[in-house]
């Protein structure tokens, strides 16, 4: 009951929320998200925590093909694509938030644009909301 939660909260719901509670504000509500590992299924967590319409999300959700295991991800609904970060190419898309694991996200990416971190309870960085600008400055490019 003490040591669990803390431990092993990346494999909760939680952090999710967190990073619904960013993407929701009102300075990022009309930009496009482009999510990270669909084979994680983050989707589920966006329709939870967004009180997003069953219905709505029946006509615009994208599948990838039946994995080999039976899996059917999401691949996009909405303002949402989920798949890899082709950070060379990802970055220089205007007006857009990249979600990544912490890890994966470069140090130029980092030092070139707006960031947040959502963090475990532990206080280490989970995930990385990164945010293109509205205009891609050609002087302002982290490759």
């Amino acid at each position: 009951h003490v040591h669990f939660p803390y431990e092993e909260s990346q494999h909760w719901g939680i952090l999710y929320q967190k990073v619904n509670e960013v993407i929701s504000q009102k300075q990022f509500v009309n930009k496009k998200v482009i999510m990270t590992d669909p084979t994680t299924s983050p989707y589920i967590y966006l329709l939870f925590y967004t009180h997003y319409d069953p219905k709505q999300y029946q006509k615009k959700a994208v599948r990838y093909p039946t994995t080999a295991e039976g899996f059917i991800h999401v691949k996009s609904f909405d303002r949402f694509t989920f798949r890899d970060i082709i950070w060379i190419n990802d970055v220089y898309k205007p007006n857009i938030l990249i979600i990544a694991r912490t890890e994966t996200v470069p140090q130029k990416v980092k030092k070139t644009y707006k960031t947040v971190d959502i963090k475990l309870p532990s206080g280490d960085p989970w995930f990385t909301i990164v945010e293109t600008p509205g205009k891609i400055d050609q002087t302002f490019l982290p490759y």
